[in-house]
Order: C-alpha cells, then structure tokens, then sequence
C-alpha cells in the first residue's frame, strides 16, 4: 500500500506532515519528509484531504495513514467523511450556520419529545402533505388559504364560532340535512 520515493530505509512508526499531491477518494498521494507516499485516510479523520492540503501522516515500512488535515489549501469548504451509518449522541447539541443550512435526504425523520419551531416565516413546497395528530391547536393573527382545486373536511362534529362576522359568498351553494336543520337570529334577511 506504500508507495514511497527512493532512500526510505524506514523501519520504526513516525508521525510527518506532508503536502498532498493529488487526491482521491479516501486516499491521497503526500510528498513529504519521506518523498511521495501513497496514504489512506485514517476513520477518525473526518475531514476529507484535498490537493495542496497539509496532512499529518502516521507511517509505518507497510503502510500510510492520513491522520489529520492540519490546513487547507485554498477556500473556506470541507467534506466530512463519515461511515455509512453514524450516530452523533450529546446531552445537548446545537447546530449554528451563519447563512444557511441545507438538509438533503431521500427521507428525513424527526422524533421528539416536543418540537419547538421559533422562526420568522415558514415556507413549505411539497406534492403531498400528510398530518395525523390527536389534537391540533393554531392561534393566527390573520390566517389565508387559497385552493385552486376542490377542498373537502371531513368531521364526526364541527363547531364553527366566530367573534364578530361571518360572509359566505359562492355563485352557488347547496345546503343539506338528513334530519333537520335549524337558522336562528334577532334578525333573518332572505332573498
């Protein structure tokens, strides 16, 4: 696995910083104090080496290892390298991005005792939204909706209240009652 340039009469483990040359997936090839050597990336280096990226190095006579990026060679982006499932466990964690953060996933799953959600505005596009809750509670200043398409509610029982007034407007309406149907008020203008 250890490709190194000519005079390497390394027998003993050394740690060495080097310049990586070139990079691929998961390994790189590292000029340094021992010539051109080809190393893996070590698991607990979670940074992924780029071209020109200063590296520390763990070398062996049979093998290479990346251990650490110690500095970057241009820009401010970084690839964490993770395994294929992984788990980030803390008493409390908090993630903080100066100006976004983006989540990208073919399924996200969310489990919490409480969900707290302090934002500004929301927005939210989606083909198909899907909400089951035993109780939902909404308290809205102002609260529209607009439907291009047919909307339909569905409900055992409904109660409607409504503080001041109430104005209905359709080009038609139908209103029916298996058994009956009752209109009460001080005041009743049809027609």
């Amino acid at each position: 696995m250890l490709d190194v340039a000519r005079n390497n009469d390394m027998l003993q483990p050394a740690l060495a910083s080097g310049r990586v040359q070139q990079a691929d997936r998961g390994a790189a090839i590292v000029a340094g104090p021992f010539g051109l050597v080809r190393a893996q990336r070590a698991a607990g280096c979670l940074l992924e080496p780029k071209t020109g990226d200063t590296v520390a190095l763990f070398l062996t006579a049979q093998e290479a290892w990346i251990i650490s990026v110690l500095s970057r060679a241009s820009g401010d982006e970084g690839e964490l390298v993770l395994p294929a499932k992984t788990a980030v466990r803390a008493r409390e964690l908090a993630l903080r991005a100066e100006s976004g953060l983006a989540l990208q996933a073919p399924s996200v799953r969310v489990e919490a005792g409480v969900l707290v959600q302090a934002v500004e505005s929301v927005k939210t596009f989606a083909s198909k939204i899907f909400e089951k809750a035993s109780l939902r509670f909404g308290l809205f200043g102002k609260h529209a909706e607009h439907v291009s398409g047919l909307r339909e509610t569905k409900a055992s029982r409904m109660r409607v209240t409504i503080d001041e007034n109430l104005r209905v407007r359709s080009a038609s309406a139908d209103l029916k009652a298996r058994e009956s149907m009752r209109i009460d008020g001080g005041h009743i203008n049809i027609g």
